[in-house]
């Protein structure tokens, strides 16, 4: 079995505050021109959008205006937790799963990135968890922990 993939990270903000940063400004803080589907190719997405709702999608818009699914909000409690679904680039079957928490920690927040669901890969589980591991570095502590900060 392949471990989860766990980040964490404290930011400047409350809870209300980074929560609504990542799923209410989803598309303005995501490195979209190193990390999406679009970027892979060798272009820039004309989106990325995270529809802030339970069972809201999240997807890509390319240069030619096609959407590409990432995947689907599981769990949506503002303040506190999101889950959902992810797949970029992959089928439904293969999709893994994303919870991010967010608590009070003093002045700021602790929010943690917790990504499993690794065994629907089989034999590639553990270079896709390596690949995605470092992308989360940018992505998560990087992108989004700069969002929180500047708000």
């Amino acid at each position: 079995m392949t471990d989860p993939i766990v980040k964490t990270i404290e930011v400047p903000c409350d809870p209300e505050t980074a929560f609504s940063v990542f799923a209410e400004k989803f598309g303005k803080w995501w490195p979209a021109h190193s990390h999406s589907m679009s970027a892979m190719a060798g272009g820039k997405p004309g989106a990325v959008v995270l529809e802030p709702k339970p069972g809201g999608a999240i997807y890509e818009i390319d240069p030619a205006g096609a959407r590409h699914e990432w995947g689907v909000l599981q769990d949506y409690v503002p303040g506190e937790r999101l889950a959902f679904t992810w797949r970029v680039g992959q089928p439904e079957e293969k999709a893994t799963r994303v919870e991010i928490t967010f608590a009070a920690d003093g002045a700021g927040t602790r929010v943690v990135l917790t990504h499993s669901g690794w065994q629907v890969h089989g034999g590639d589980a553990g270079a896709l968890r390596g690949n995605y591991d470092k992308g989360w570095v940018a992505v998560f502590e990087e992108s989004f922990g700069a969002a929180c900060a500047a708000v």
